[in-house]
């Protein structure tokens, strides 16, 4: 179940920076580096609605640093799974095998992740990833 007070979804937003184009994870876009563990701690909410919150937000790390992404990283994140899935020959109305997608998408500059997190957002109901590569 997702997340349903706008409130702790702003809160969570608002603690994580943009990630708008793959140079965004070579450094913090400004002041400290926060991983996903420090921005929790400096949330006054409980571990379960952060983690509801994170994963509304298709909230990922990488290298310790926690982002969210911008809507147009989205949109170029399902492009690209568009794109593997095409290449691959996947049929989208069978569960997705992760591991045999992510080289393709990571020749895209897409982290995995990112992927990770947006397929987490799109896979609360059962059968979109295949349980074996998740």
């Amino acid at each position: 179940m997702l997340i349903k007070d706008d409130n702790l979804t702003r809160a969570t937003k608002a603690a994580l920076p943009l990630y708008s184009e793959p140079e965004s994870a070579k450094g913090p876009c400004s002041g400290e580096t926060q991983s996903k563990q420090s921005v929790f701690t400096d949330i006054p909410i409980s571990s379960q609605e952060f983690n509801q919150a994170w994963t509304s937000l298709c909230a990922f790390e990488i290298k310790g640093q926690a982002y969210r992404p911008t809507p147009h990283i989205l949109w170029l994140v399902w492009k690209s799974l568009l794109s593997a899935c095409i290449i691959k020959g996947c049929s989208l109305d069978q569960p997705l095998n992760l591991e045999s997608l992510a080289k393709t998408v990571e020749d895209d500059e897409i982290p995995i992740p990112l992927l990770d997190a947006v397929m987490n957002r799109v896979s609360i109901d059962e059968g979109v990833i295949d349980p074996k590569c998740k």
